[in-house]
């Protein structure tokens, strides 16, 4: 069954904090160990970005928790 309303906002909320956390994750650790200092200096970049991008979902997250 598909979702929808408030259960598909609260699905698709979890989601993109999930995504966006695995993708920290990897990018950090490119960041930190990648042995390419293109990819090491790349990923460090856009780093604060994306940490930027899990604030908002999170704050996505936690309105929809509300409903």
């Amino acid at each position: 069954m598909e979702k929808e309303g408030n259960d598909f906002g609260k699905a698709y909320s979890d989601m993109m904090v999930e995504h966006h956390e695995d993708a920290i994750e990897l990018f950090e650790d490119a960041a930190a160990n990648s042995e390419d200092a293109e990819i090491k200096a790349w990923a460090a970049e856009k780093l604060p970005t994306m940490r930027t991008h899990l604030e908002h979902a999170k704050a996505c997250k936690a309105e929809c928790d509300k409903l």
